[in-house]
């Protein structure tokens, strides 16, 4: 019996068998889809709606937890306008980064200064001058270069404790 080795299995063959990306998911494909999440997540801090075209696809689609899907770069504009509508201050914390292919798994912190009114799927609650914390784990899937899709999640239970909407029993 002879032993097959990836490098004895035609290139063809082999992306098929290893289920790589068209690309052949190169590190300059994941050092570049790493660096648009980056980018994103500094636009979103600084409410920088022009960096956006560049990040995302046109038809683009954010899935956030208990919440229609965001669609298209319109949505995206709107999560960055609202940042800046509901936050004070807004600062982005990257931890991790891992990728393949054309995924980017990202876990976070994000740290707030509430301006008004906090919407959750408890509801909306005024929570103006608080500060929260939250560590959500996100999702980002690449086409041609950009963010295509997004999935977030977060607790949201956490935060709606931090912003006393929700008591502890503890």
């Amino acid at each position: 019996q002879q032993l097959v080795t990836p490098s004895a299995v035609p290139l063809t063959r082999a992306r098929r068998w290893f289920s790589l990306p068209p690309n052949g998911g190169g590190d300059m494909g994941i050092e570049a889809n790493k660096q648009a999440v980056r980018a994103y997540f500094k636009a979103l801090d600084t409410a920088d709606e022009g960096a956006l075209d560049a990040l995302f696809t046109e038809d683009c689609v954010i899935h956030r937890p208990g919440l229609d899907p965001i669609v298209g770069l319109a949505g995206i504009r709107q999560i960055v306008r609202n940042a800046k509508t509901n936050y004070t201050s807004l600062a982005s914390e990257i931890h991790d980064l891992i990728a393949e292919g054309e995924r980017v798994a990202c876990r976070l912190t994000h740290h707030a200064a509430m301006r008004a009114s906090w919407t959750s799927r408890l509801g909306t609650h005024d929570v103006a001058g608080k500060r929260m914390t939250w560590h959500p784990l996100v999702i980002f899937e690449f086409r041609d270069g950009k963010i295509a899709g997004e999935w977030v999640s977060r607790d949201e239970l956490g935060m709606a404790i931090q912003l006393g909407i929700v008591v502890s029993a503890s």
